[in-house]
């Protein structure tokens, strides 16, 4: 029998693309993420046989990976396999930032409230702004959210729903839309809304915040009030003077505004 060259090629390039990478999906049809055995172990998986063939022997399929949060169980997966009426929470599962906690979500796609996060030692002591003008793009949360509630400043020139000072954060600590409390290491409480998310792909972001955790909290302000980058020099510490020398020590997500 002739054996076609072009044809066992073709299916030679073709094969490695089936074959799964460590943090990567496993494959043969299997759900789950090819990680070592001992991380599917300490995060309660269950670990099954050549779906990773591509990597070293200590790297298996690992599945079925429980997760909780705000007391709500889930099971740790890709974003894309997460459906609707479900939400996803970092900083629960291995992998990377595409592999997340999937729990039933509630309040109009928010994060289900009670999810609290504490701060280390030496995080969340730079604060940041940003114009709340600069949100347009209509398809967006962001846009939404301003656009049912009003975009309204106080008179320090912070945005504020229902009171509650608007900011931008990750998605460690939920969803736009979402409402926050948030403590501070001198004994200040602030209410808070999810109105941006702050980019964990940007340098030196981490779960945490920017600047390698050091700013977990960005104001969102008016850009014509005077603040630094818009023509004036006021910046969050300068208009609410407590925060000097202070830090954000925790954050609990208390439920989602419909928008």
């Amino acid at each position: 029998m002739r054996l076609n060259s072009k044809l066992i090629f073709s299916l030679l390039v073709a094969i490695p693309s089936a074959l799964a990478a460590v943090n990567g999906a496993c494959s043969n049809g299997k759900k789950g993420i090819c990680i070592s055995t001992t991380t599917c172990k300490n995060y309660k998986g269950t670990t099954s046989n050549n779906n990773c063939p591509k990597d070293p022997n200590d790297i298996k399929c690992c599945s079925n990976i429980p997760c909780k949060s705000g007391g709500q169980s889930g099971t740790c997966m890709f974003t894309s396999e997460c459906g609707s009426g479900y939400t996803t929470v970092s900083g629960l599962c291995p992998g990377g930032s595409n592999f997340k906690c999937c729990i039933k979500g509630s309040g109009g796609g928010g994060s289900g409230g009670n999810i609290v996060r504490t701060i280390p030692a030496g995080y969340g002591t730079v604060f940041t702004h940003m114009g709340w003008q600069l949100i347009t793009s209509t398809s967006s949360n962001q846009y939404k959210l301003k656009k049912k509630y009003g975009q309204n400043f106080d008179n320090k020139g912070f945005g504020k729903i229902n009171g509650k000072y608007v900011v931008a954060v990750t998605t460690w600590y939920g969803k736009v839309g979402d409402t926050l409390k948030i403590n501070f290491e001198k004994g200040q409480t602030m209410d808070a809304v999810i109105g941006d998310i702050k980019n964990q792909n940007d340098p030196g972001c981490n779960q945490y915040g920017h600047q390698n955790g050091k700013c977990v909290l960005e104001f969102v302000v008016d850009k014509t009030a005077g603040f630094a980058g818009y023509g004036g020099n006021k910046t969050p510490t300068s208009q609410l003077t407590w925060l000097k020398n202070n830090r954000v020590t925790k954050v609990t997500n208390n439920g989602h505004l419909s928008f």
